[in-house]
């Protein structure tokens, strides 16, 4: 039982591996084909992420959704002013 389940998952990583060195080919090369595959992909995706853009939910940016706090701090002189920033260098 466990032979055929090892033949069909090398089989899918080998596909998946032959799909990546020539999409990746024909990206380089510029293939129309490719490219053109690769356009109607994005174009069928993008109503996908229209869906939820500006819910609650949605998030672009940093993946782990990390707040970056730069607190910054106006530092005013005699003879010069300027904004400094919390950890810079």
């Amino acid at each position: 039982m466990g032979r055929p389940i090892a033949k069909l998952v090398g089989g899918l990583l080998l596909a998946l591996a032959a799909i990546g060195i020539v999409s990746m080919a024909g990206m380089r090369t510029k293939s129309p084909l490719v490219l053109n595959a690769v356009r109607r992909i994005s174009r069928a995706m993008k109503p996908l992420a229209m869906k939820s853009a500006g819910r609650p939910g949605a998030y672009v940016g940093d993946p782990t959704r990390r707040r970056e706090c730069r607190c910054r701090v106006l530092l005013i002189t005699s003879s010069f002013y300027g904004i400094s920033e919390e950890g810079a260098q």
